[in-house]
């Protein structure tokens, strides 16, 4: 069994892509991680039942969905985002900057697509607002694929443009 099967197959693909993201990002390796983060996110985000189900309205109501969803996922995988600090100091910037890109990338996640103007060409693109852009403006697909990876670290790009799949570089079936 891959761990892509414990992921119900109606899952909306930009819950899946935060899902591959988190998991990546914070180097979770469980064969049930995958879904479990689905179905928090979703519950918490109140799009989901946390058992499989998605649509408007099944989840948790709370005053700041991602907020909640961050503080969920931030409980259950704290050590994890935590670990190969070795400092304390060290852990806590660690831990505050990944409790703050979560909460960017869930926050981002709850906006729904829009026109955005590429940062470098200029040209239209669909996205998600990402919180370090002016505003209306985003990366287009173009672009992205051209940006040398090697002068910016993974934690850099995140920062720059958000996550791709979520802020940039939207599955062909979002608006």
């Amino acid at each position: 069994m891959q761990k892509e099967d414990l992921v119900p197959a109606d899952t909306p693909p930009v819950l899946r892509r935060f899902a591959e993201w988190f998991c990546d990002t914070f180097e979770i390796r469980g064969i049930c991680d995958l879904g479990y983060i689905v179905n928090i996110t979703a519950m918490n985000l109140n799009i989901g039942d946390g058992q499989g189900r998605f649509g408007s309205g099944m989840g948790q109501d709370h005053e700041d969905p991602p907020l909640a969803a961050r503080d969920h996922l931030v409980a259950s995988y704290g050590t994890t985002i935590a670990d190969n600090a070795p400092e304390v100091d060290e852990l806590l910037d660690r831990v505050a900057q990944a409790k703050s890109t979560i909460l960017s990338v869930l926050r981002a996640l709850w906006t729904p697509p829009s026109r955005l103007t590429c940062c470098c060409c200029g040209a239209s693109t669909t996205g998600r607002q990402w919180y370090n852009r002016d505003n209306g403006f985003g990366i287009c697909r173009d672009c992205i694929d051209c940006i040398d990876m090697t002068r910016h670290t993974v934690t850099e790009c995140v920062s720059l443009y958000g996550v791709r799949g979520i802020t940039y570089d939207l599955p062909s079936d979002q608006p």
